[in-house]
């Protein structure tokens, strides 16, 4: 019998749906993961890829049942895969987007010249 887990209370709710005979899985080969962390991910993200590759390749065998499977882990995976996508998604688009559309053209202008490399100093 399938039970429905509200994982989140807030906007950025996902309702799984867990059951001993369906399976959720990803695709996270941990080749892709050393990838992302070389191009500068950032270690909680990487742990959360980890944990939800290393779960989720322990419970999903062809032919097998995992009867150890429990409604708090498949939360957990779930509240991580949650994390994941608005750590490295809607995250960074909201940020773009403020400033963007809130940071006026002048100071943006002053922040471009703080930050360019021929203002750092030299030792």
């Amino acid at each position: 019998m399938d039970k429905l887990i509200p994982l989140a209370q807030d906007s950025h709710l996902v309702t799984a749906t867990a059951s001993h005979n369906r399976a959720v899985q990803f695709a996270v080969r941990k080749e892709d993961i050393g990838t992302l962390v070389k191009n500068g991910l950032p270690a909680r993200i990487q742990k959360a890829l980890d944990i939800v590759r290393v779960i989720g390749n322990n419970a999903v065998h062809p032919g097998v049942l995992d009867i150890t499977d429990d409604i708090e882990t498949a939360s957990k995976l779930f509240e991580l895969v949650n994390h994941i996508a608005y750590s490295m998604i809607t995250q960074p688009k909201e940020i773009e987007g403020l400033y963007t559309t809130k940071v006026p053209e002048a100071q943006k202008e002053h922040i471009e010249k703080r930050d360019s490399p021929a203002r750092k100093k030299t030792p």
